[in-house]
């Protein structure tokens, strides 16, 4: 697992499908998903959010990268640049933390 930028606390990484049961668990939870895009409002199985996840990971149109927080290695949240253009090089950001004790 290589990281992609490092922190002092925290570092973003390549997502995994080994990733699956932390995104499930956030986006169950209704704390986590209040403000987030309407694809997370309702309740979505596991293996939904598993094929979010592999479409995710092979999409070339966006960076998406796993928020990890260091002293414990574990995932705390996700970040990236969605609808990247390939025209005129713009996206936009997104973030999501579903953990903040891990």
């Amino acid at each position: 697992m290589a990281e992609f930028l490092t922190g002092k606390s925290t570092f973003l990484r390549s997502l995994e499908l080994e990733d699956i049961d932390d995104f499930h668990r956030w986006f169950a939870d209704r704390d986590v998903v209040r403000y987030s895009m309407s694809t997370w409002q309702m309740p979505v199985s596991k293996l939904e959010v598993a094929e979010w996840l592999e479409r995710t990971i092979r999409d070339k149109r966006t960076l998406t990268l796993g928020l990890v927080e260091r002293e414990r290695n574990c995932l705390i949240g996700y970040a990236g640049i969605s609808g990247i253009s390939g025209i005129n090089h713009v996206g936009e950001y997104f973030i999501l933390i579903g953990d903040t004790v891990c």
